[in-house]
């Protein structure tokens, strides 16, 4: 019982710290992409200028 109950905490925790890589590559991706943008939003307006 207590190798089955050892398994199934394997598994969840497995689980979850999938739920937490995919979640943090996901805040990540949108932090690069919000980053970004207000780089260009800055640098747009010198390129246009010059």
């Amino acid at each position: 019982m207590r190798k089955i109950m050892g398994s199934r905490r394997l598994v969840t925790t497995e689980e979850e710290k999938k739920k937490e890589t995919r979640w943090w590559q996901n805040s990540f991706f949108i932090f690069y992409f919000f980053f970004y943008s207000t780089l260009g939003a800055l640098f747009l307006p010198f390129s246009l200028g010059t």
